[in-house]
């Protein structure tokens, strides 16, 4: 028994034995068969190289980094690419083909931060005078630069400029303000179609850009110190004072006319605006003009909304001169308030502030607040005597309860010039200016494209 006990001990351990080895020779296996297919990627990726097809290197790099991310070879090769892109771009800088080099500059960036690079790239940006955008303390991204032959980027390798390097850049805009979009093509564009969705995919936003062309920039003395061949596109996406604090998804998509197609995809962050809030005491008479049924104030109502949603491509008015009017006088109300209304009955009715109260004395002139085209002058019942000046595809600046109108429809007016006159006309407590800006179909705060310039023609 004692022998048997011994004899099956002895198996067990036999068994182990070969189990060990057997186990150790299958991961061996594995190990070669692995190495053996890094070392067919790692090639393919030199051929690619050598072949100075750096995308396709990159590709599989990236794959094996995936499977093996501390792969010396493969991490000394993508920084050699690294450097044939900075080479590049260094050549492109100096033989003034700027748009080239920056995205050079920027693809030798997504790969590794170095801090030398960040200044070659920083340094260009500041020779081009790249505007830089702020929101309160709140850097943004300043545009979404388009500019490769490559059809169909990701947003996250397109070049994207803001005042902080790269691997710290905030996607972030505050409720009430405006997502500005420039996009640099290499050839000529045929459409182009932004959209931006929540979190649960609900629609925010569904719009085109508009193009800025060579006769446009002409026109508006576009000061270029050196020569390429481009297109050059714009959208606006007004963001609601009311729109949900989180994370949106946005894309763009366009088509070349010579048939290819290009797009991006990406997420930015909307971040919560504090704003003030108010209570209002209505007379009987004003109660009654708010809240009495009439088929005019629906009818006034449903032209300005159908006028404000309008999009023409080529009413391109104003570029980067907008001016506030009334600036010497108190803001009675500010954009975004909360509103609470209380009616002579008791009643109550809720509304959020869509542009800002000025208390301006009765009879103070107004003026425009930048270059545009006068499509609406009239008296409205709720709104008084009404100016409407269209600036830009999708953007217009909006003046309510005026006492005097000095221009009419169709009228092509410059900034500062004078377009009436303060006062106390339709739904309104005392003579006040309220001074409303839409963007693409929202109401932002007017003093966004103030203080935040547009600056179309300079990048």
């Amino acid at each position: 028994m004692i022998l048997l006990n011994k004899l099956s001990t002895k198996k067990i351990i036999l068994i182990l034995v070969i189990a060990f080895f057997l186990t150790t020779a299958i991961i061996t296996s594995i190990n070669i068969f692995k190495s053996i297919e890094y070392n067919k990627i790692l090639q393919t990726a030199e051929e690619y190289f050598n072949n100075a097809e750096y995308d396709n290197s990159i590709e599989q790099l990236q794959i094996l980094l995936k499977q093996e991310v501390n792969n010396k070879k493969a991490n000394e090769l993508l920084i050699q690419i690294q450097e044939e892109y900075s080479q590049s771009a260094d050549i492109y800088i100096t033989e003034y083909d700027y748009l080239a080099g920056i995205a050079l500059y920027n693809k030798a960036l997504s790969l590794f931060q170095t801090e030398a690079l960040q200044t070659k790239l920083d340094n260009t940006l500041s020779e081009l005078e790249i505007p830089k955008i702020f929101i309160g303390s709140t850097p943004l991204i300043t545009d979404i630069f388009i500019n490769s032959n490559k059809r169909g980027p990701s947003f996250t390798n397109l070049p994207i400029f803001s005042d902080m390097p790269a691997a710290e850049q905030i996607h972030q805009y505050e409720q009430g303000s405006v997502l500005r979009i420039k996009l640099i093509f290499p050839e000529q564009i045929s459409h182009f179609f932004i959209n931006l969705y929540d979190k649960d995919d609900n629609e925010i936003f569904s719009g085109q850009a508009f193009n800025i062309n060579k006769e446009d920039s002409n026109e508006f003395e576009f000061e270029f110190e050196f020569e390429f061949e481009f297109e050059l596109w714009y959208t606006f996406i007004g963001l609601n004072s009311t729109l949900t604090p989180g994370t949106y998804s946005i894309s763009g998509e366009g088509l070349y006319l010579s048939g290819d197609t290009i797009s991006f995809n990406g997420e930015i962050d909307i971040i919560k605006h504090e704003y003030p809030e108010e209570i209002l005491y209505l007379s009987k008479a004003l109660t009654t003009l708010l809240t009495a049924p009439d088929p005019e104030k629906t009818t006034e109502r449903r032209y300005l909304r159908a006028l404000l949603n309008q999009f023409n491509p080529d009413s391109i008015f104003e570029i980067d001169n907008f001016i506030l009017s009334l600036t010497d006088f108190p803001r009675s109300t500010a954009f975004g308030e909360k509103r609470k209304y209380i009616y002579s009955d008791g009643d109550s009715y809720y509304s959020n502030h869509r542009g800002i109260d000025f208390g301006a004395i009765e009879g103070t002139p107004i003026e425009s607040m930048g270059d545009g085209k006068v499509v609406m002058a009239v008296k409205r019942i709720i709104t008084g005597y009404t100016i409407v000046i269209e600036h830009l595809p999708g953007i217009y600046s909006i003046y309510y309860h005026l006492s005097e109108l000095f221009v009419q429809e169709g009228d092509i007016v410059s900034s500062g010039f004078v377009i009436g006159k303060v006062g106390n006309t339709g739904l309104s407590t005392a003579a006040h200016l309220h001074l409303g800006f839409y963007v693409s179909g929202v109401y932002v705060d007017p003093e966004y494209f103030v203080f935040n310039k547009p600056v179309l023609h300079n990048f």
